[in-house]
């Protein structure tokens, strides 16, 4: 009689561990989005940022919008991230210009798994200059 009990036992962890991670695959990504200062080619203070997602997704863009109301527009050109990866939001050796306040970052994409929905993610980031 100790192998049903094995059984269930096996077929409980299994479902405690894989069936009810509490994930819910149809849940946007999240994003979250750093900088780093640094110094514009003409010398004024810049800021550079960087995104990481909690899962693998496809990035198409994303549109910054600096505390003064001005907006960017970054072309991923449908690049795929896997989890953690840390994607820059600016090309190569580009910084904007350093501003006091609120940055939002607005990311147009769709996920790599599960129901491969598409999705637009929403990160505010405060900066101080």
């Amino acid at each position: 009689m100790k192998k049903p009990g094995i059984f269930l036992f096996s077929l409980l962890t299994f479902f405690l561990l894989h069936g009810c991670s509490g994930s819910d695959s149809t849940a946007p990504p999240g994003i979250s989005v750093t900088s780093t200062n640094v110094a514009r080619i003409d010398g004024t203070p810049g800021i550079q940022f960087f995104a990481k997602s909690n899962m693998d997704i496809q990035l198409i863009k994303v549109v910054i919008i600096d505390p003064l109301g001005e907006d960017y527009e970054y072309n991923f050109h449908n690049i795929v991230t896997i989890e953690g990866e840390t994607v820059p939001l600016q090309a190569q050796d580009i910084a904007y210009r350093r501003i006091s306040g609120n940055w939002t970052f607005i990311f147009t994409g769709s996920k790599t798994g599960g129901d491969r929905s598409t999705f637009e993610v929403t990160a505010v980031v405060d900066v101080v200059a």
